[in-house]
Protein backbone atom coordinates (compact mmCIF):
# COMPACT_ATOMS: atom_id res chain seq x y z
CA UNK A 1 0.00 0.00 0.00
CA UNK A 2 1.45 3.35 -1.09
CA UNK A 3 1.47 6.25 1.81
CA UNK A 4 1.69 9.77 1.14
CA UNK A 5 4.47 11.69 3.76
CA UNK A 6 3.21 15.26 4.64
CA UNK A 7 4.76 18.00 6.29
CA UNK A 8 3.70 21.69 7.07
CA UNK A 9 6.28 24.12 8.54
CA UNK A 10 7.23 23.25 11.77
CA UNK A 11 4.76 20.29 12.02
CA UNK A 12 5.63 16.87 12.29
CA UNK A 13 5.61 14.82 9.26
CA UNK A 14 2.44 12.52 8.92
CA UNK A 15 1.80 9.52 7.30
CA UNK A 16 -1.31 9.35 5.08
CA UNK A 17 -2.40 6.19 3.58
CA UNK A 18 -3.77 6.59 -0.26
CA UNK A 19 -6.40 3.87 0.09
CA UNK A 20 -8.30 5.11 3.18
CA UNK A 21 -11.20 2.41 2.65
CA UNK A 22 -10.19 -0.72 4.34
CA UNK A 23 -12.54 -3.50 2.09
CA UNK A 24 -9.13 -3.85 -0.35
CA UNK A 25 -6.57 -3.56 1.87
CA UNK A 26 -3.82 -5.24 -0.35
CA UNK A 27 -4.74 -2.89 -3.81
CA UNK A 28 -6.13 0.37 -2.63
CA UNK A 29 -9.06 1.67 -4.13
CA UNK A 30 -7.82 4.82 -5.73
CA UNK A 31 -4.10 5.77 -6.65
CA UNK A 32 -2.24 8.94 -6.84
CA UNK A 33 0.14 9.91 -9.93
CA UNK A 34 2.10 12.74 -9.01
CA UNK A 35 2.17 15.29 -11.73
CA UNK A 36 4.19 18.48 -10.14
CA UNK A 37 4.69 20.83 -7.69
CA UNK A 38 1.03 19.86 -5.65
CA UNK A 39 -0.74 18.10 -7.97
CA UNK A 40 -1.76 14.62 -9.11
CA UNK A 41 -4.31 12.62 -10.73
CA UNK A 42 -6.73 10.35 -8.96
CA UNK A 43 -7.38 6.91 -10.27
CA UNK A 44 -9.47 4.18 -10.26
CA UNK A 45 -7.57 1.03 -9.49
CA UNK A 46 -10.20 -1.16 -10.71
CA UNK A 47 -10.19 0.26 -14.11
CA UNK A 48 -7.74 -0.68 -16.49
CA UNK A 49 -4.93 1.69 -17.47
CA UNK A 50 -6.16 2.24 -21.04
CA UNK A 51 -9.79 2.87 -20.13
CA UNK A 52 -10.71 6.61 -19.82
CA UNK A 53 -12.80 6.13 -16.75
CA UNK A 54 -10.30 5.56 -14.82
CA UNK A 55 -9.54 9.32 -13.96
CA UNK A 56 -11.20 10.39 -11.57
CA UNK A 57 -9.96 13.49 -10.29
CA UNK A 58 -7.26 15.98 -10.45
CA UNK A 59 -6.24 17.53 -7.13
CA UNK A 60 -3.73 20.59 -6.58
CA UNK A 61 -2.74 21.87 -3.64
CA UNK A 62 -2.65 25.63 -3.76
CA UNK A 63 -2.61 28.73 -1.01
CA UNK A 64 -3.38 26.22 1.93
CA UNK A 65 -6.27 24.09 -0.07
CA UNK A 66 -6.20 21.63 -1.44
CA UNK A 67 -9.22 21.53 -4.67
CA UNK A 68 -10.35 18.43 -6.11
CA UNK A 69 -11.34 18.95 -10.13
CA UNK A 70 -13.81 15.91 -10.54
CA UNK A 71 -13.36 14.62 -14.10
CA UNK A 72 -15.76 11.36 -13.66
CA UNK A 73 -19.62 11.32 -13.21
CA UNK A 74 -19.54 14.84 -12.04
CA UNK A 75 -17.97 18.19 -13.36
CA UNK A 76 -17.34 20.54 -10.02
CA UNK A 77 -14.22 21.32 -8.15
CA UNK A 78 -14.60 20.79 -4.15
CA UNK A 79 -12.58 22.60 -2.12
CA UNK A 80 -10.80 20.77 1.28
CA UNK A 81 -8.59 21.97 4.24
CA UNK A 82 -6.66 19.27 4.06
CA UNK A 83 -4.87 16.53 1.48
CA UNK A 84 -6.68 13.70 3.88
CA UNK A 85 -10.34 15.23 3.36
CA UNK A 86 -9.63 15.11 -0.45
CA UNK A 87 -8.34 11.58 0.06
CA UNK A 88 -11.55 10.29 2.15
CA UNK A 89 -13.62 12.28 -0.73
CA UNK A 90 -12.35 10.56 -3.87
CA UNK A 91 -12.38 7.39 -1.96
CA UNK A 92 -15.62 7.45 -1.21
CA UNK A 93 -16.85 8.42 -4.82
CA UNK A 94 -14.74 5.49 -5.79
CA UNK A 95 -16.22 3.24 -3.47
CA UNK A 96 -19.99 4.71 -4.37
CA UNK A 97 -19.22 4.02 -8.15
CA UNK A 98 -17.97 0.13 -7.37
CA UNK A 99 -21.03 -0.37 -5.18
CA UNK A 100 -23.36 1.38 -8.31
CA UNK A 101 -21.75 -0.65 -10.53
CA UNK A 102 -20.24 -4.04 -9.20
CA UNK A 103 -18.79 -5.11 -12.40
CA UNK A 104 -16.09 -2.56 -12.75
CA UNK A 105 -13.93 -4.20 -10.12
CA UNK A 106 -13.67 -7.30 -11.72
CA UNK A 107 -11.87 -5.90 -14.81
CA UNK A 108 -8.60 -7.44 -15.25
CA UNK A 109 -5.79 -5.44 -15.57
Amino acid sequence: MMTLHLRERGAPTEEIPVSLIADRPLRPATELLWVGDGGWVACDTALAKTDPRRVIAFIECKEHRVRVQWVRDRCDVSVHDTLREALQAVEAACTRDREASPERSLQLH
